[in-house]
């Protein structure tokens, strides 16, 4: 009996398509790797502004909350408040700083602390629902922005002292991690009389 033998070129081509191939299924594997786990990165970022936001939106109703059952218009104070007196309500136009704008939105990290000690903390009183997951609680600012005059009737300006008020409620939630931040704000309008 004879065998018959394969050329000699022929040779070892079977080892080296083998591993072009375990090659092309190593570089696909890496990046469905990289592909997934930027995935799961991308839905952990959306899931920590998911929990801002929402931190964002219970300091917004509990401001909210804060001027709606009020029967009387709450004094503004000037900005930022003397440690010696109870601040609910300010107004940036008795304030050397705009609290928002240089407070809040500086970017001169004192000024953003001095805006955390002057907010409210978010309590599960003012609104009733925990604020679950985040690593600090929501905070609010209330500023007086004016009173509008009007009449009950017609809607138009009148001599008589009838009129709404205008406050502007600015929140900040952070996510589940303290680089996740939220920054909401509101126009409430409240008449008194």
């Amino acid at each position: 009996m004879t065998s018959a033998r394969l050329p000699l070129a022929n040779r070892g081509i079977v080892l080296v398509t083998t591993l072009i191939l375990l090659l092309i299924m190593s570089v696909l594997g890496i990046s469905a790797l990289r592909a997934t786990t930027l995935e799961e990165r991308m839905s952990g970022n959306w899931r920590d502004r998911n929990l801002a936001l929402q931190a964002a939106e219970a300091g917004l109703r509990a401001g909210e909350r804060f001027i709606g059952p009020l029967a009387v218009a709450p004094t503004p104070r000037a900005y930022p408040c003397p440690a010696d007196q109870s601040c609910e309500v300010f107004d940036p136009a008795d304030s050397a700083k705009r609290p928002t704008e240089d407070g809040l939105m500086s970017s001169n990290p004192a000024d953003r602390e001095e805006w955390v000690e002057q907010s409210r903390e978010y309590d599960s009183n003012d609104d009733g629902r925990d604020v679950p997951g985040v690593a600090a609680l929501p905070r609010y600012l209330i500023e007086h922005r004016g009173h509008i005059r009007d009449h009950l009737v017609t809607g138009f300006g009148s001599a008589h002292e009838t009129g709404r008020d205008q406050y502007r409620i600015t929140a900040r939630g952070t996510g589940q991690t303290a680089v996740a931040r939220s920054v909401l704000q509101s126009l409430y309008i409240k008449r008194y009389n």
